[in-house]
C-alpha cells in the first residue's frame, strides 16, 4: 500500500470541509434567497476568492474546493432535499476532489468534472 503511506489526511479533511462549505453555501442561497443555481455558485466563488493566506492550509486549494462544492450543488434541488443530503454530497465531492485533483492538473474544467462525477454518484447512490 505505497499510496496510503504518502497520503495527506490533513488535506483530505480540509478538502471535505471546504467542499461541504461550498455545497452548503450554494444550497442555502438557492433555498433561502431564491437565487438561481448559477448566481448562487458565482456568489460563493466570489466570496471564497477573498480567503486570506494562512500557514495552516493552502488558500488556493481551499478556494478551488469551495468552488467545486458549489458546482456540485448546482444540480437540481429535487435531488437534495435536506441538510444531510447536501452534507453527504460535500463529503463525496471532497473525497473525489482529493483523489482526482493530482490527475487532472493542468486540465481545464476539472472542478466541473469532479462536481459532475460526485453529483451523479450521489444520485445513483440515492436511487439504489
Amino acid at each position: 500500500m505505497p499510496l496510503l503511506n504518502n497520503f495527506n489526511y490533513k488535506q483530505l479533511t480540509l478538502n471535505i470541509l471546504f467542499c461541504s462549505l461550498g455545497c452548503l453555501a450554494c444550497y442555502y442561497l438557492q433555498i433561502y434567497f431564491s437565487l438561481s443555481n448559477v448566481l448562487s455558485s458565482i456568489l460563493v466563488g466570489l466570496v471564497a476568492s477573498f480567503i486570506p493566506k494562512f500557514d495552516f492550509f493552502d488558500s488556493n486549494k481551499a478556494i478551488a474546493a469551495i468552488y467545486c462544492g458549489s458546482f456540485a450543488s448546482m444540480s437540481g434541488l429535487n435531488y437534495f432535499r435536506d441538510f444531510w443530503s447536501i452534507f453527504t454530497l460535500g463529503l463525496i465531492v471532497g473525497l473525489n476532489f482529493t483523489i482526482c485533483s493530482p490527475y487532472f492538473r493542468g486540465i481545464g474544467g476539472k472542478l466541473g468534472t469532479i462536481a459532475f462525477i460526485s453529483a451523479v454518484t450521489f444520485i445513483f447512490w440515492r436511487v439504489l
